[in-house]
């Protein structure tokens, strides 16, 4: 006669055969609840491996549900009916390194192997627990020195570290703690909008206090990097209200603050026109910035502070510096843009340069007004340029027009003609008049006995005549 424990079961098995997991683990439940009634002897061996394996079936199914907690549970249970069920053991063992509780996994290995020691599934198991605490322990390290300054880490070692924790993240699926390391990863690698976003998911989901210092230390670390400092004061503030002694937030609060009343002291100078001051004082925040975005925003003062004195070349000098640790700093373009246009040496290629600098800042730009404030820039820039060139046009053909009236009088017959006196001029006309009259057969006659007798006026006449041509005769 079959037990109605029996018939759930099988209705469960059925349904995890079908990858029906929700119900599989409903026909479970049903299983365990009745076994318990119908099996009076549980403390017989026989009963007891037969609940325990309801137990640990339950588990399988919630394990593919993500139900970690649950299917934690459910081994415990199942090694609390039946101590001497190693599959219940072994299970536990997986579901602990899933968690990343690798000591407390490795104990659950070597409880399978002490009720059977040939057991391959938990020799292989304590294998890969043991290569997960060695890559951890590295990436762990690495990342950790990435706070340091100075740090010698290269995108090589950094990538080499990504590749370890994504192998570790697929043998412990609910482990947090490789979550935070991820995060630190794509940091590291500059994709600080997901790692903000991978920490602000795992802030909501419960943990220890410890595992939020730590997501709230790092996206601190994010934000002074972003050049943000009011978002991390905020984060630094939650850890140092939860552990007043946290070294990382003391120390990092401490340089933020001393970083940001030195820079306020400089825009203060700067806002008073006290210029000379404010140089002074932002190279001394130069070398208290915690970034580079914040070391870019403080070049870009300075360059204004320049421009404010007429030093554009150092002004120009600056944002080329602050485009360089921050390439999509819309303002340094700008102030670039409009240094370029003050230079008066080789006016024409600096307003081209202005003219691309405003290009790339409209392409950066973030809101249609700050769109709209670049375009009429850029067009401003184009007119002006488009004014130059149309100028240097004019004064290239002007040189190229009266260029003939500035040559020697021994090279221009035409000069020459000029300085003739009146008698000399009407006898040229009046050869000029008998040329006219005379039959197209006699001029031609005539010109070359003429050319015959004397070869250099030929070319004195020609050259004559071309004069009188330039200058409208």
């Amino acid at each position: 006669m079959t037990m109605m424990h029996q018939f759930h079961k099988k209705n469960g098995d059925d349904a995890y055969r079908k990858e029906d997991y929700q119900n599989a683990i409903f026909h479970y439940t049903l299983a365990i609840e009745t076994a318990r009634s119908e099996l009076h002897d549980e403390h017989l061996p026989e009963k007891k491996h037969e609940l325990a394996s309801l137990f640990s079936n339950r588990a399988a199914a919630s394990t593919k549900m993500s139900h970690f907690h649950e299917a934690l549970h459910d081994c415990d249970c199942a090694i609390a009916v039946d101590s001497l069920y190693d599959k219940a053991h072994f299970r536990k063992a997986q579901l602990l390194t899933m968690h990343g509780m690798l000591d407390e996994a490795i104990e659950a290995c070597q409880e399978v192997l002490s009720l059977d020691s040939n057991n391959k599934q938990a020799q292989k198991e304590l294998q890969v627990i043991t290569t997960i605490q060695t890559k951890y322990n590295k990436a762990d390290d690495l990342l950790q020195r990435l706070y340091t300054p100075d740090n010698n880490i290269s995108r090589d070692d950094v990538l080499v570290v990504a590749n370890n924790i994504e192998w570790i993240a697929k043998k412990c699926v609910a482990w947090t703690d490789i979550q935070v390391l991820q995060a630190q990863v794509l940091w590291s690698l500059g994709h600080s909008q997901q790692a903000l976003e991978l920490t602000d998911k795992l802030l909501k989901q419960e943990g220890t206090t410890e595992l939020s210092s730590r997501l709230h230390n790092l996206r601190a670390t994010i934000f002074v990097a972003m050049g943000d400092s009011e978002q991390a004061i905020g984060h630094l503030r939650t850890v140092l209200a939860h552990e007043r002694d946290n070294e990382r937030a003391v120390k990092l609060f401490a340089q933020l603050r001393t970083f940001l009343e030195s820079k306020a002291v400089a825009d203060q100078y700067y806002k008073s026109k006290k210029y000379d001051d404010a140089l002074v004082q932002y190279e001394i925040a130069m070398k208290l910035s915690p970034s580079p975005n914040y070391l870019a925003k403080l070049h870009f003062n300075r360059a204004c502070t320049h421009a404010s004195l007429g030093r554009h070349d150092l002004s120009i000098a600056d944002c080329n510096e602050s485009i360089r640790l921050n390439p999509e700093y819309i303002k340094a373009y700008m102030r670039r843009a409009a240094s370029l246009r003050e230079l008066p040496m080789d006016r024409e290629a600096r307003y081209e340069s202005a003219i691309e600098d405003y290009k790339v800042a409209r392409q950066l730009s973030k809101t249609k007004r700050q769109s709209r404030e670049i375009k009429l820039k850029l067009r401003e820039t184009k007119w002006v340029l488009a004014e130059l060139l149309k100028k240097n046009n004019v004064q290239k053909m002007q040189r190229r027009h009266t260029a003939p009236m500035m040559v020697s009088p021994d090279c221009s017959p035409s000069l020459s003609y000029l300085r003739k006196s009146a008698p000399q001029l009407q006898m040229s006309k009046s050869n000029d008049a008998s040329e006219v009259t005379m039959s197209p057969r006699s001029r031609t006659s005539s010109a070359s006995s003429w050319n015959a007798i004397n070869p250099r006026s030929r070319t004195s006449s020609a050259s004559s005549w071309n004069a009188l041509d330039i200058l409208g005769a």
